[in-house]
């Protein structure tokens, strides 16, 4: 996470809809130049800048739906690209980020999750989009920031209808859930439900590699990492299963400016023994989310 704030940092002006996503179009060494910043400093994963990436976006911007699904392979060749200049320091895995529904709107409806939507309705916009991200060369794909239960059970119905017309049982990957507090989802909906719905054992039937996906919380302040890290542990279904972290700084978004207020959240120290606790807690794969610097 944090591909859009550390592009800020270096000076570039970022799209107000599209985020980083745009920067891949206009600007892609700026984005490798990011990637290869994250390896350096010890990354072992970098997501790709396709987290905003939506048709409708991209069109209202005038890009055709074959110009779009160019970028949305590019977003991963620039990590590649990044993977390949920076070897020698490391190897690092590519998650191919899917932004939830709300992510493409840009109006922080990731925050509320009220789309007004049925998990049909959800899962149809996803399939387009993340079969051809699954199909670009990445290692694993990041569904993140979901904020609401039919959007969980939407993205299983979606990695399922994957694997069986593709015959990838191997993709693995992640959803992690953002949440308003220790116990509820942005939606105000229980964690525990989208954590049960992401395990549901009936999906499970009809996608074995949906077995070893990891769950998990990003997007949500560290103060209630604790918390939904123990309504994990105790939801059941979750035994073997990549448990994933990656919280903000705690800090306020303001809708209106698109902005994150710098005045509030935990301080870099205090995140670090934070995370200490987080490994204690059964947790294996640690990120930040949103703010880095």
């Amino acid at each position: 996470g944090g591909l859009s704030t550390t592009l800020e940092y270096y000076g570039h002006t970022l799209d107000k809809t599209l985020w980083s996503a745009n920067t891949v179009a206009t600007s892609p060494l700026s984005i490798v130049d990011v990637h290869e910043k994250f390896i350096e400093a010890g990354c072992d994963i970098i997501t790709t800048a396709s987290y905003q990436m939506s048709f409708e976006g991209f069109l209202s911007k005038g890009y055709s739906r074959i110009a779009t699904e160019q970028l949305m392979l590019k977003s991963t060749s620039c990590a590649l690209t990044a993977r390949e200049n920076k070897k020698d320091i490391r190897d690092v895995l590519i998650a191919s980020s899917v932004g939830c529904y709300g992510a493409h709107l840009a109006d922080g409806s990731e925050y509320s999750g009220q789309y007004g939507l049925s998990t049909d309705q959800l899962a149809a916009w996803h399939q387009g989009k993340f079969d051809i991200l699954a199909n670009s060369g990445c290692d694993i794909m990041a569904c993140e920031t979901v904020p609401c239960v039919t959007e969980c059970k939407a993205l299983c119905r979606v990695i399922s209808s994957y694997e069986s017309s593709h015959r990838r049982p191997e993709l693995g990957g992640w959803i992690t859930c953002s949440c308003s507090s220790g116990d509820t989802l942005n939606s105000g909906e229980n964690f525990e439900d989208a954590i049960r719905a992401i395990t549901d054992p009936s999906y499970e039937r009809e996608s074995p590699a949906l077995a070893h996906w990891g769950v998990g919380v990003n997007c949500t302040s560290p103060g209630f990492i604790d918390s939904l890290l123990d309504i994990i542990r105790d939801s059941g279904n979750t035994t073997g299963r990549p448990i994933v972290v990656y919280p903000n700084k705690g800090e306020s978004w303001d809708a209106v400016a698109r902005e994150w207020v710098s005045s509030s959240g935990y301080g870099d120290a205090e995140f670090a023994e934070m995370v200490k606790d987080w490994r204690t807690q059964g947790a294996n794969v640690i990120g930040v989310y949103c703010v880095l610097i």
